[in-house]
């Protein structure tokens, strides 16, 4: 399926030294608040699989929620859940298979850099979950940790056509496709996955430049 009618193409040139704002040997204790989001935010987990020699391409869904469970506490959504620690970022706002919000909502495909994964982008997927957009991250075949092998590490082609894979098969799936407006879909990368939402709009890979380049 292709992205026609809307493409937003975000290129997240971030690195680890960048995200982190405290001091070396310090940590923050500030707590994002959830009072300022609209929707509280639901996450569950899934799995496709590739046209191409169908290799697993493992999902990570985030999406407005109709509220937070009743145990936990928090202003604006009913109670807030735990911190959970993903490796690096840590998720304040998701709770795990909780209700969709009714609705169709815009849908966000979500792309991380070389040998990430989909929950290391988990700091903005939860923000725009809330926000009211559908997120999916997909953990690239060879190229996500802690699975990368060196020809996964060249062939980011791959990329563009899994993420196009998944869109149809969001499509056609009930489960997801009656909460997402597919006449709204955005691509947002970091890295590697930068370069695989330029693709998706139309840019195209030339191997020999970048052996010039390098």
């Amino acid at each position: 399926m292709k992205i026609s009618l809307w493409l937003l193409m975000i290129i997240m040139l971030l690195t680890l030294s960048g995200c982190n704002a405290t001091p070396q040997g310090s940590r923050s204790t500030v707590v994002p608040t959830l009072a300022t989001l609209p929707y509280a935010v639901g996450v569950t987990k899934t799995q496709l699989h590739a046209k191409v020699g169908q290799r697993r391409l493992p999902l990570t869904l985030w999406y407005p929620a109709q509220s937070y469970p009743a145990q936990t506490s928090n202003a604006a959504q009913g109670p807030a859940p735990q911190p959970k620690n993903s490796g690096i970022y840590i998720s304040y706002y998701a709770t795990a298979d909780t209700k969709p919000a009714a609705g169709k909502f815009p849908l966000v495909l979500l792309s991380h850099g070389t040998k990430g994964t989909a929950d290391s982008l988990l700091w903005i997927a939860e923000y725009l979950a809330g926000q009211g957009y559908w997120v999916v991250g997909v953990d690239h075949p060879d190229d996500s940790w802690p699975d990368a092998t060196a020809s996964g590490l060249i062939k980011v082609w791959d990329r563009p056509r899994d993420i196009s894979d998944i869109l149809t098969q969001l499509s056609q799936t009930p489960r997801f496709a009656s909460y997402i407006d597919f006449t709204r879909v955005a691509a947002l990368g970091h890295s590697s996955g930068g370069y695989t939402a330029l693709a998706l709009a139309g840019a195209r890979y030339n191997a020999a430049q970048l052996s010039t380049h390098c």
